[in-house]
């Protein structure tokens, strides 16, 4: 997490902390004084509190010792905590909301509780004493993880910017949190495509058989195309689906567009894996050359 006041941990901390337990303040470092320009000894003293949590938080420092440096009670040190996590995952939430409700509706509730589930069995299995067993900052990163596992389209490069995280910030996250997570690098690859078909097929709408044309090709065409991304195989499959029922009125961009991959990219993946596979010559999108594509489409697995 960056430092200083834009460090999302420190603001959430200064929020997770109710203001009746400002006057169990003791001493924190004087270089952690904030400007105090008509602030209220008990709002300063708050502050400074939370200021002083959030580093021996942030320092990885057990409860008990977090207790004896600052005079709190275990109860009141998990109370602070537990609502911090809650804030920050609110926080985010609130931000991504208008991105996950695109994709369908979303039943918040539900989601709440699925995550923090999911963030407590993720938080028990990791190391004490490594950076992310810290419980706030874990926040982010199990978010990332969990919605992926629900199959929720969602880039990373817009996860970052809502979870006010940089790029390296991310992507150490991932890389110490990852390993921990058995359930997101065992999640069933092909029901998370099937998702992201089945919210072309109702964006679009385009029916049932969209559907079960798409399902056919995925259980066919699985073995060629299976170790893509999630969305580049969505895309393969709803763009050859599309072409075998002759639907016109919907360009493949805008396919490509809803599911967060560049046309090129489909239709690279569609050359490489599938073209060369079946020894088809000279296609070069789906406009003009989707007529070289028909063995792909008859293909059936034995």
């Amino acid at each position: 997490m960056t430092s200083g006041n834009s460090d999302p941990i420190r603001g959430v901390m200064l929020k997770g902390l109710g203001t009746n337990e400002a006057s169990h303040l003791q001493s924190v470092n004087s270089s952690k004084m904030i400007k105090l320009v008509e602030i209220s000894f008990e709002e300063i003293t708050f502050k400074l509190r939370c200021l002083n949590i959030y580093e021996l938080v942030n320092a990885n420092k057990s409860y008990q010792e977090i207790s004896e440096s600052s005079g709190l009670t275990l109860a009141t040190i998990k109370n602070v905590i537990k609502n911090s996590v809650e804030i920050l995952f609110q926080e985010i939430i609130s931000r991504l909301e208008k991105i996950l409700n695109k994709q369908n509706s979303v039943d918040m509730l539900e989601l709440q509780l699925g995550f923090f589930s999911f963030y407590q069995e993720l938080l028990n299995d990791i190391q004490e004493g490594t950076r992310y067993r810290n419980p706030i900052r874990l926040v982010p990163i199990a978010l990332y993880l969990y919605l992926k596992k629900e199959g929720f389209n969602l880039l990373s490069k817009d996860f970052i910017v809502m979870a006010r995280l940089t790029g390296d910030q991310f992507r150490t996250g991932l890389k110490c949190v990852v390993p921990n997570c058995p359930s997101y690098i065992t999640r069933d690859k092909k029901d998370l495509v099937l998702k992201r078909i089945r919210d072309i097929r109702i964006c679009f709408n385009f029916g049932n058989e969209f559907s079960m044309t798409s399902k056919s090709l995925l259980n066919n065409l699985w073995d060629f195309i299976g170790n893509s991304k999630e969305k580049v195989i969505a895309g393969v499959l709803c763009l050859l689906a599309k072409t075998k029922l002759n639907i016109d009125e919907i360009k493949p961009k805008s396919i490509c567009e809803r599911l967060g991959v560049k046309s090129g990219t489909i239709i690279n993946n569609v050359k490489d894996k599938l073209c060369k596979s079946f020894n088809i010559v000279g296609f070069a999108g789906f406009k003009k050359t989707s007529h070289l594509l028909r063995p792909i489409l008859d293909y059936r697995k034995t």
